[in-house]
Formats: C-alpha cells, sequence, structure tokens
C-alpha cells in the first residue's frame, strides 16, 4: 500500500510539473516534454496499452489532470522554442484523429536540416530554395515521413534541436533519434580557384576517373550500366555519365528516348549507392533528366516528342499523328485556377493529345482531373513535386508519378491505372470506385476510406491508421476490387526488407517501426490482405 501511494504521489507531481510546463514551453526540460505533449495530445486504445508499465502510469495520471484541456481535433502543432542555454528546437505535434497532415523532413551532412510542414511540397520548395543559396544542401531530403499522431512507438511528434555549437540532432517525443543510413556523404559542390597552367603535366601515380561511354542501344542497356556507376563510382564520374548521355542523345529522338527510359528507371528503381546518399543522386538524376526535356524542340509537325511551356502555351496545336507525346515544361503555371498546370493539361487533351510527359512540377494541384468520362488510351508521365488531388476522378486514362505524391491522390478514381513509385499523404483514394493502383512506398492515413465497387489497390510499404475503412469491394473473383498492404519497405543498400526485418533493425537501433492501427474497420470485402510477419500491425 506504501508503495501505492508513493506511486501516486509521485504521479501527481509529474502532473503538476506537466501542467506548469504546459504553461510555459521554455521552462520545460528535455526529460519533461513528452509529458507536456502527452497533456496535449494524449495516448489512448491500443498505443497506450502497448506503452511499457510505468509510462502508462504516469501517462495515466497526466491524462486525469489534463485531458479536459486537450484541443480538440483536427490539429497539429508547429512549435519554435529556445532552450535554456541549451540551443533551439523546432517540435511538431500530430493529433491522434489525424485528420490534419503533418510532414517530416531530415538531411544529414555537412550541413544538416530539419523540417516540418502541412505539405512535402512546400519541403521541398524549402530544400530548393536553400539549395540555391548553399549548394552544400541538397534539394531533396534524405527521409520524408509522416507522423502517426499518439503512437507508442514514436509519440507522433518530432523534435528538431540545434546545440550552440551548430550541430542538429532529431528524436521522437520519447527522445529516441531518428537518423538517416549510415557511412553515406552527400555531393558536395566544387570550387576550382584557378585552372592548371598549360602544358602541366599530373604527377606520377595519379589518374583520371572517366565516366564510361554511355550505352544507349537499348533502355535495358543503359540502365544496367547506370545501376553499376551509381553503385561503385564517385560522384564526378557520375555526373559526367550523366552529361554525356545529354549531349549524345541531343540530336536525336530515338536517342533520347532511350535516354529517358532509362534514367527514369534509375529514378524510380531503390538500388545500392555505396557511399553515396541517394538523395543527392536523385538530385542528379532529376537534373539530367530535366535536361533532356528541355532538349525537346517545340510543337513541329509529326515529330515523336514536342515541347511546349508557360511561356509559349498559346502556341499549342493539335497533334499531327497518332503516336506523339508532348512534353510539357512545368515551371511558371500557377498552383491552381484557370491557368493553372491542370487546366492546360485539359486543354491539350481538347486539342487531340493522348501522350502527355510533365516535368519540373512544383506543387501545382489538380494534376490528371478534369478529363472527363472514358480517356482509356489516355497516358500522363509527372516528374516533380506534385500538390494534392492528383489524378483525383480518373475514367480510364493512366498516370505514373516519378516521385513521391502527396495528399486526397485518386479521390473518387472511377476506372484506369495509378502508379506512384514512392510514397503517398493523406486519404488514398478516397471514395475511389475502380481502377489498378499500385504504391512502391507508404500511405499515410485513412486511404481507401469510403471505396466501393472495384479499385484493386497494392501499397507495397506500411499505412497508418484507418486503412480502408467502410471499404466495400464484393468479391474480387467475382468483379469486385481488393487491398493489399505488404508492409516492406527498400534500405539503403537497395535490400528488400519486411517487417520482420525491419523491427530487428530498429531494435538494434534502440528505435521501433511505426505501428498503424484500425485497419479495414466496417470494411466489406472478401479481400483484404495484410501481409505481416513480424506481428506490428494490427
Amino acid at each position: 500500500m506504501a508503495d501505492a501511494e508513493r506511486s501516486k504521489q509521485q504521479a501527481d507531481e509529474l502532473a503538476l510539473r506537466a501542467h506548469a510546463a504546459a504553461e510555459a514551453w521554455a521552462d520545460a526540460s528535455q526529460a519533461e516534454v513528452d509529458h507536456v505533449i502527452e497533456a496535449m495530445a494524449p495516448t489512448t486504445e491500443r498505443d497506450f496499452l502497448m506503452l511499457p508499465e510505468e509510462k502508462r502510469e504516469i501517462y495515466r495520471a497526466l491524462q486525469n489532470a489534463h485531458i479536459h484541456g486537450s484541443p480538440d481535433g483536427p490539429w497539429f502543432f508547429i512549435i519554435a522554442r529556445t532552450l535554456m542555454n541549451d540551443g533551439w528546437q523546432l517540435m511538431g505535434i500530430t493529433d491522434t484523429s489525424m485528420l490534419r497532415p503533418q510532414v517530416f523532413a531530415l538531411q544529414e551532412g555537412e550541413v544538416s536540416v530539419g523540417i516540418i510542414a502541412s505539405e512535402k511540397q512546400a519541403i521541398d520548395a524549402t530544400l530548393a530554395s536553400l539549395s540555391h543559396e548553399d549548394a552544400r544542401i541538397c534539394p531533396i531530403a534524405d527521409r520524408y515521413w509522416n507522423a502517426r499522431g499518439g503512437s507508442y512507438t514514436d509519440g507522433g511528434a518530432f523534435m528538431f534541436t540545434v546545440t550552440r555549437d551548430g550541430a542538429l540532432t532529431c528524436t521522437n517525443k520519447f527522445g529516441v533519434p531518428v537518423h538517416t543510413a549510415p557511412g553515406q556523404r552527400h555531393r558536395l559542390p566544387v570550387i576550382r580557384v584557378a585552372s592548371p597552367p598549360a602544358g602541366a603535366s599530373r604527377p606520377a601515380g595519379t589518374s583520371v576517373r572517366l565516366a564510361p561511354s554511355p550505352q544507349l542501344s537499348t533502355v535495358e542497356a543503359l540502365y544496367a550500366q547506370g545501376a553499376q556507376t551509381l553503385r561503385d563510382s564517385d560522384y564526378d564520374t557520375v555526373e559526367a555519365w550523366l552529361s554525356a548521355i545529354r549531349q549524345e542523345a541531343r540530336p536525336s529522338d530515338a536517342l533520347r528516348t532511350v535516354a529517358l527510359g532509362g534514367l527514369t528507371r534509375l529514378m524510380d528503381a531503390r538500388l545500392p549507392t555505396g557511399a553515396k546518399k541517394r538523395a543527392s543522386l536523385l538530385a542528379l538524376l532529376h537534373t539530367a533528366v530535366y535536361g533532356l526535356l528541355r532538349d525537346v524542340p517545340p510543337i513541329n509537325g509529326t515529330i515523336p516528342l514536342s515541347r511546349v511551356g508557360w511561356a509559349d502555351r498559346e502556341m499549342l496545336s493539335a497533334p499531327q499523328g497518332t503516336d506523339q507525346t508532348l512534353v510539357i515544361d512545368a515551371r511558371g503555371f500557377p498552383m491552381e485556377g484557370d491557368e493553372s498546370l491542370s487546366r492546360f493539361l485539359v486543354r491539350v487533351y481538347e486539342h487531340g493529345w493522348k501522350a502527355f510527359i510533365v516535368f519540373d512540377v512544383h506543387g501545382q494541384r489538380f494534376i490528371g482531373n478534369g478529363f472527363g468520362p472514358r480517356t482509356a488510351g489516355v497516358r500522363l508521365d509527372v516528374y516533380g513535386s506534385s500538390g494534392d488531388y492528383l489524378g483525383s476522378g480518373l475514367d480510364g486514362m493512366e498516370v505514373t508519378v516519378h516521385n513521391d505524391a502527396q495528399d486526397q491522390v485518386g479521390q473518387i478514381l472511377k476506372s484506369g491505372k495509378l502508379v506512384i513509385h514512392g510514397s503517398v499523404g493523406q486519404t488514398l483514394l478516397y471514395g475511389a470506385k475502380g481502377g489498378e493502383i499500385y504504391i512502391l512506398g507508404n500511405a499515410a492515413g485513412r486511404p481507401l476510406i469510403n471505396a466501393v465497387g472495384k479499385p484493386r489497390v497494392v501499397i507495397n510499404g506500411t499505412a497508418l491508421d484507418y486503412l480502408a475503412e467502410s471499404f466495400m469491394a464484393g468479391d474480387p473473383l467475382d468483379g469486385g476490387g481488393f487491398c493489399i498492404l505488404n508492409g516492406v519497405a527498400i534500405d539503403h543498400e537497395g535490400r528488400v526488407v519486411t517487417d520482420e526485418g525491419r523491427r530487428q533493425q530498429h531494435a538494434n537501433a534502440h528505435q521501433k517501426p511505426q505501428g498503424c492501427g484500425n485497419n479495414f474497420s466496417k470494411c466489406e470485402c472478401s479481400s483484404a490482405h495484410l501481409s505481416s510477419p513480424g506481428r506490428t500491425k494490427v
């Protein structure tokens, strides 16, 4: 009894301290931060039961004292504070309903960056701006992730802390560090102060590593060569190889098509990269692909590839052949509205074009919307950082995204094919009624809510809460739909990692994989498959 009284007294004291800290964030020590977060965003249901006993005892006391003061959702907070004598901190907290998206990004290197935002494209825009000012910063983050509010694994909250000596660290609610892949480095800019004098010879014993001659005979040959180059060569060699590809492909549409196909496959694949950061290699690949596409000539007769952009959009004309592809440079197009990229795509389709490549996308919304019914045979490839509602309302056309996608992808999708070579944000396929959908990475919260009919969905990674809630798909063997969640990831060496392997890796690093719950609730489909060898999902 004495121990119980003492434990209750300690919990009450902690609750009082958390209350005081909530009144003044600047006074909360790092050890108290998770108590403050718990007072604002309480851990509930299964997540609460999965906590260690000592955490449950403290959190129960905190909830008894503060749950009436917890803000009503949906919400998320981004809090900046000065730590007493210790530096500065940026903190993101997500509520347990997860109706408001919150995205985190981390880049580690000579210059490390941590960003919190409501949209991934906002993070990409920030990194692009920072990279323009400081070339040591990569325009692509090493890691992007969505928070799962109230999670027992990480608390649904993350903190970026900069110490007085300039070091950046990332931790979750429980103080567990978050890192990127070890043993790799970003590409750093080379500053050449002066050229060597004419006639100067290279010192004995040194050599120059030449880039391999591009194998532009087939897409497969270029891809195979590229996979080896990305793994074994240094950044300078990779950059020289990409430059040679662009140079050799410039005079010929046939060679340009092979180059685009090979480099696109390298962007989409998850390959071993040796000591190089995948983010830096992706930045080089994006630059090379954008260069190839900007070399495409303007609309002119029956050439297979024609290009148009914001400046010459009024020069749009109908295609002269059935196998022509229109390349659209997204720079300059507004995010939405009558002059937006999405409305221009509809105009292009109404002029008779059936194949499109859109590149250098930087947050434009509604891409692939508004094409109308019966669009089978129309194909759209998207390169860049796309905005919300991509591919919503499709009825037959095929959309492929060579990157991550954002929130509200594929809403009320009726038919067609949607392929995402990355992860997706909140409410994927809300109210969808059909189509084939393939997601290489993860899905954030609430995918396939209220979907009906025959959507056939494969998500290779994981999903946050409420996957396929009220999904009414019928019998997949008799025209119905299904959803498969494979629960796998691909590590920095290009190896497929199952939930069990991921659990063991995180255990070795004193971290846990992010759990998910409330999946397939009120679901009426006879084929909803959740692959979880490590039993980390419910």
